[in-house]
């Protein structure tokens, strides 16, 4: 609405029309990984428009390279010792021990999303074991839950159908998950400033997984599988890069090793 009006037809977008929205984040200061996010949802609705109304679907936004929209940031990962803190946090209030809870399920579940978390149900599981279709991939998925994930599941236990009690019958999952998924990440950040960390939302306890993993010496090719990753690459942007003083501590075992 800033840049311009709702009053466009989607043919009215053209390559000149995405160039002179980005033009017009760049002179607000805003950074591509910010307005990037605008691209990717306005190409969003544009194909599903495409799909509704069998048009074909336009190479603009291939020609246009929404993917370069990215800066290079650190991953979104919690530290081991951060993990544990927020473990023995003793939350002050019920909705922020739930947003905690609901965190550590994601992690315990080899990062499960929010999107796939919300809309189990009963016939998602089957003693310890944990069967659902990825939304974003449709990856099948199953997963052996650890103690402390099934102690969560008996927390939420309730009298719906679903695993945890949150979507409404009347209202369309995507957009309510939305909504859930927000509320959520307001009471983590609230956890994170009480414990000392700068930031902690959902999107954390996916990335925390797999850094972890890697750590401890998995291998990528497994920790790929456990995330329903269809390739190797996509996985890799999940992991941090080595820090400085870690590659100056794996090139000294090699310096001292010639004293």
């Amino acid at each position: 609405l800033k840049f311009t009006s709702l009053d466009i037809s989607f043919a009215d977008i053209d390559f000149k029309f995405l160039k002179d929205f980005e033009l017009f984040h760049i002179k607000l200061g805003n950074k591509p990984n910010s307005y990037g996010g605008y691209f990717r949802i306005l190409r969003a609705l544009h194909y599903e428009f495409c799909k509704l109304n069998g048009a074909i679907e336009p190479s603009i936004y291939k020609r246009f390279n929404i993917a370069r929209l990215r800066n290079d940031t650190i991953k979104k990962s919690l530290t081991k010792m951060q993990l544990k803190k927020l473990i023995d946090y003793n939350s002050i209030s019920d909705a922020q021990n739930q947003a905690k809870m609901i965190f550590l399920f994601s992690f315990y579940a080899r990062g499960i999303n929010p999107m796939d978390i919300f809309q189990l149900t009963d016939n998602n599981i089957e003693e310890d074991i944990l069967f659902y279709r990825r939304q974003k991939t449709g990856k099948q998925m199953r997963i052996k839950l650890n103690d402390e994930a099934l102690k969560i599941l008996k927390y939420f236990k309730n009298d719906t159908q679903y695993l945890f009690p949150y979507l409404r019958g009347d209202e369309i999952p995507k957009f309510r998950i939305r909504d859930i998924n927000s509320n959520i990440n307001r009471r983590l950040k609230l956890v994170g400033e009480a414990i000392g960390i700068k930031h902690i939302t959902m999107y954390y306890a996916r990335h925390t997984f797999a850094e972890l993993q890697y750590k401890a010496g998995i291998r990528i090719e497994i920790i790929s599988q456990m995330l329903g990753h269809s390739d190797l690459k996509t996985t890799q942007t999940y992991l941090r890069s080595f820090s400085d003083d870690e590659v100056d501590d794996a090139a000294a075992i090699v310096f001292d090793s010639l004293k």
